[in-house]
């Protein structure tokens, strides 16, 4: 019962509800759009680790669980560890808008990862304007 109820606190401390502004990656760094070799290993490990879980403890629904947890945070923070860019966003005032309207206006600016940006190999793929992750801050301060 202390997993659930700490992996809920931790989902509500950080998640982005009831915030002005949102991070996303790109759609091709993205851990579950399209078949990525390290979403594949680490699923392999957590299937291998499940069928071990279930076939010595007792208690493996709640051990599944954590595990198909731990496979998502793995997935999500291998894709945000080793990312280049990400897309800083303005929040919608309300869900109810039509995904036509979903438009570049909400875009607040394009963030580059100032230690990966040197080691890119092409950095001409970047957007034409963009911001460094150590700089965004300051920029929405002179923003606002």
């Amino acid at each position: 019962m202390l997993c659930i109820c700490s992996l809920t606190f931790f989902y509500l401390v950080f998640s982005s509800f009831e915030t002005d502004y949102y991070i996303s990656l790109p759609s091709a760094n993205q851990p579950f759009s399209g078949i990525k070799l390290y979403v594949v290993i680490f699923g392999l490990f957590h299937l291998m680790v499940g069928i071990a879980v279930v076939n010595l403890t007792r208690a493996w629904p709640i051990c599944l669980l954590l595990l198909a947890s731990s496979f998502v945070f793995c997935a999500d923070a291998y894709s945000c560890l080793f990312t280049e860019t990400y897309i800083f966003y303005d929040h919608r005032p309300s869900m109810n808008d039509d995904v036509e309207n979903n438009s570049v206006d909400e875009i607040v600016c394009h963030v580059v990862v100032r230690r990966m940006y040197e080691k890119m190999k092409n950095p001409e793929d970047l957007p034409k304007i963009f911001k460094f992750d150590d700089e965004v801050e300051d920029y929405l301060y002179l923003k606002a």
